[in-house]
């Protein structure tokens, strides 16, 4: 049953959904760095093996990530709380319970606090030991960053806010699904 009631594993099976678990957290962390390609949601192609690059790569992208997250914490561990918001608020659309949308651009919205709050940390942190040129630089890059966003934010509005774009949209993000 779907829209309402128990959407299948998205694999077919539970370990056939756990191969695509690295592609859709790679997805999610990506996105808090580059959101360029927010789609209301996206069922990928299940993946062929343990052996596929589109579960290899991300996890290895997730496993270097994790080592900066760790390592970012260890050095305060008030940065702890940040990095389980982050993930706390992840793991229960992480197919934990099969969802209908395997992954939407929205899920990442209660999480987001948390991943901003440790990467804004790790950056005044530095800054500050580093001294007022650093801090400039990095208030010089945010603004540029804030700029980019905004641009593109807008652009996205104004997609969403046309029918027969958003259609397209929703047809290549579902070719074979209702929503498409």
């Amino acid at each position: 049953m779907t829209q309402g009631g128990v959407a299948p594993w998205f694999g077919g099976t539970p370990l056939e959904t756990l191969q695509i678990l690295p592609w859709i957290a790679w997805r999610y962390v990506r996105l808090v760095f580059a959101p360029f390609d927010l789609v209301h949601g996206v069922h990928p192609a299940a993946v062929g093996g343990w052996s596929d690059e589109r579960m290899l790569w991300p996890a290895a992208a997730l496993a270097a990530v994790a080592l900066l997250v760790v390592r970012a914490c260890l050095l305060r561990r008030e940065r702890w709380l940040a990095a389980a918001w982050f993930f706390g608020m992840l793991l229960p659309v992480m197919q934990a319970i099969p969802m209908i949308n395997l992954f939407a651009d929205r899920y990442l919205y209660v999480a987001l606090p948390g991943a901003l709050w440790l990467i804004a940390d790790v950056v005044d942190t530095t800054a500050r030991r580093r001294g007022a040129g650093l801090q400039h630089a990095a208030f010089g890059v945010l603004a540029i960053v804030i700029v980019v966003f905004a641009v593109f934010s807008h652009g996205r509005a104004r997609k969403w806010a046309d029918p027969a774009s958003l259609y397209r949209e929703a047809t290549i993000a579902y070719p074979l699904g209702r929503t498409g």
